[in-house]
């Protein structure tokens, strides 16, 4: 993990590469995977704008397990939305491929196979930092959980797929308080088909029979 500078937390730096690479051999790591900024969700690890109404909804649904809980769900309930919503985005943008630089560096100073997160959703653009070296691998999940069929359109010699992936972070936002599925309503032809594939999605297996 590469962390840019917090007010909260010295961040690790480049200097230190020579020890990851020496703690990472010790142990014997087959490969190591990028991800900068410090906590989740942040602007490096999901590119894109900050999920202000979903975190709320997190913010609200978790005051009751701690102090610290119940203080935060009081704070974004306190504040003006309107205002709370452009500060916690500052910082916040959409950048395929945001951590590819860190990922260079790594996988150059390190000497392992890299995996690079960060907005990956364009197979030109994935295909060109592989080839470059810039890493060896990149990981995807909003862009999978937006077109869990990618892989087969890429493999069909498609660039993009048609019902692209907005990097709204809707999803992020709801990672631990709703069924796993897309939540931007633009890629829909209505809420209610959003919501029927997100229950498709999270139906139970059928159960087979014993017979």
């Amino acid at each position: 993990m590469f962390g840019r500078p917090s007010l909260f937390r010295t961040p690790n730096r480049f200097p230190h590469l020579g020890l990851v690479s020496k703690g990472a051999r010790s142990v014997k790591v087959d490969y190591l995977h990028v991800v900068a900024g410090f906590g989740f969700p942040n602007p490096r690890d999901v590119p894109g704008p900050f999920p202000f109404d979903e975190i709320k909804m997190f913010f609200n649904s978790t005051r009751h397990l701690s102090r610290k809980a119940a203080v935060r769900s009081t704070v974004v309930n306190a504040v003006p939305a309107f205002l709370l919503r452009r500060l916690l985005n500052i910082g916040w943008k959409y950048e395929q491929g945001i951590n590819l630089d860190f990922a260079e560096r790594f996988k150059a100073v390190v000497g392992l196979p890299v995996i690079a997160n960060g907005g990956f959703q364009q197979k030109d653009f994935i295909e060109g930092a592989i080839e470059a070296e810039r890493c060896d691998m990149v990981s995807m999940a909003r862009a999978l959980i937006a077109n869990p069929d990618l892989l087969d359109v890429f493999r069909a010699g498609f660039n993009t797929p048609a019902n692209k992936c907005t990097h709204c972070n809707r999803c992020v936002g709801r990672t631990v308080t709703s069924p796993l599925g897309c939540y931007d309503p633009s890629r829909f032809p209505s809420v209610k088909a959003m919501q029927e594939q997100i229950l498709e999605w999270n139906q139970p297996d059928p159960v087979e029979s014993q017979e």
